[in-house]
Parts: structure tokens; C-alpha cells; sequence
């Protein structure tokens, strides 16, 4: 089934940059050059996804 993603603006950058998407059953990532977001169902889904993969995440 195709996914439904809303546009996301890139506006914010000062140049073009590659988006990726990825997704699972519980989380859905977007990466850029810039950054790295990631949302996720529940909290222990966002939990999950930052102790797979480790770095110095903000958690808003």
C-alpha cells in the first residue's frame, strides 16, 4: 500500500538537499543532510529506535 506523506517543506534550507523516508511499523524517519527526525507511535518505539541507533538525540 503506498504511503501517504504530507509535503514538507525545505524552505528552512539554504540549499537542496536529498530527503529520504524510511518506515516501520512504528516509526517513520526523514533524513537530510541536516538532520535526522523520527517519529514513532509510542514512546518506547522512539525509545527502541535511539538505543538502535545511538547518537545525541533531542527528545521533544
Amino acid at each position: 500500500m503506498p504511503l501517504a506523506i504530507a509535503p514538507f517543506s525545505m524552505r528552512h534550507l539554504s540549499v537542496q538537499a536529498e530527503v529520504r523516508w524510511f518506515l516501520t511499523d512504528d516509526v517513520i524517519v526523514l533524513a537530510d543532510d541536516a538532520a535526522i527526525l523520527i517519529s514513532a507511535r509510542t514512546q518506547e518505539a522512539a525509545d527502541a529506535f535511539r538505543d538502535r541507533y545511538p547518537a545525541d538525540w533531542l527528545n521533544e
